[in-house]
């Protein structure tokens, strides 16, 4: 689902962009995607893996396009997002430093309000895109305040 749906969703899209000669992709990553070690989060396996493929495919694909003036980039939110997935997978847990999800809509506006010759091929987060386009005086999270939840143990 994370790398499949955004690709055909692409597919579909991407040929009305071109037709246009502009045009915004905005997938949305994880940072945990693109950490090593003993920083990937355990009992994540799955789903790191393929929003790694999906940055990646991300990032490939603002190649190919890049002449037709479309952009593609991968957002990713700085902080944990209490989504529907994670009220499945976190069992009624709270995040103890939840993002607003308001963040991710901020940053996919600005992202798609520049330049799409200018503005590809970038894996970003969220809180880095809202300083950028200042929004934030500074960023409230990086990846090493977030909490290290293990969610391999629970059942």
């Amino acid at each position: 689902m994370n790398v499949r749906a955004p690709f055909v969703l692409m597919r579909h899209v991407v040929t009305h962009m071109i037709e246009r000669g502009r045009g915004h992709v905005i997938n949305i990553g994880t940072q945990s995607s693109q950490r090593t070690g003993t920083e990937v989060p355990l009992g994540y396996a799955g789903y790191t893996a393929t929003k790694a493929a999906l940055v990646r495919m991300s990032l490939a694909c603002a190649l190919e396009l890049r002449e037709h003036g479309v952009a593609v980039n991968a957002l990713a939110p700085t902080g944990l997002v209490e989504t529907e997935g994670w009220a499945v997978v976190g069992g009624g847990q709270r995040l103890p430093i939840p993002e607003p999800g308001e963040y991710l809509a901020r940053a996919v506006t600005w992202i798609a309000a520049q330049d799409p010759r200018r503005y590809s091929g970038r894996f970003v987060d969220s809180q880095a895109v809202l300083v950028e386009a200042g929004l934030l005086e500074r960023a409230e999270l990086s990846w090493a305040d977030l909490p290290k939840i293990d969610v391999s143990a629970w059942s």
